[in-house]
Formats: structure tokens, sequence, C-alpha cells
């Protein structure tokens, strides 16, 4: 007797081309909605980097949350490598929008 499967698996298998579409623009939806709500913070932390004296670019912190979704990436069992690529360009997005305010 073979194995069973997850009731993931059985969602899955019985989706359609269509209803997998779907639910990835679902997912992309929510995607847009969190870089939108980590953008939120740029204005706060610009105004921290101004009182603190700090420039945009904070190398220290940049190690820290690209080794963080590295290892995030590494417990999804997603690949390290894209996941910090995608993590690069958030802060990137990010410095943007605060020289904004600096």
């Amino acid at each position: 007797m073979g194995a069973s499967l997850s009731f993931i698996e059985i969602k899955f298998y019985a989706m359609n081309l269509e209803e997998a579409r779907s639910a990835i623009a679902d997912i992309d939806r929510e995607i847009v909605s969190l870089i939108a709500k980590r953008q939120d913070y740029s204005s706060v932390i610009a105004a921290e980097k101004i009182k603190s004296g700090s420039s945009v670019r904070d190398e220290a912190q940049r190690e820290k949350v690209l080794a963080r979704a590295a290892g995030l990436a590494a417990e999804s069992a997603l690949d390290e490598a894209e996941i910090v690529r995608i993590f690069e360009i958030l802060i990137e997005i990010n410095e943007k929008a605060q020289k904004k305010y600096i």
C-alpha cells in the first residue's frame, strides 16, 4: 500500500490550472500588502536615523536582515540565495524611501 496524501497535497492535487493561478494571485496581493506595511516603517526609521545622525545605509543592520532572511528561507526549505536577493531589493526600496525623509 502506498503512502497516504496529506490534506494539503490532496487540496493541491484537486486544483485545476485556473484555481492554482487564482490562489497565486491572492498570495501576490498579500505579498504586496506586506511590502507596503514594511515600507510604512521607513519614515519611523528615517526619523530615528536623523536623531542619531546615522546614514541611510546601515551595513550592520543590512547584514542582520539578510542573515535573518537566509535563516527563514532555510527553515522553509527555500533557496537561501534567492530569498536573500529578494530581501536585498526590499532593503533598497526601504532605503530609497528613507532618503525622502532625510
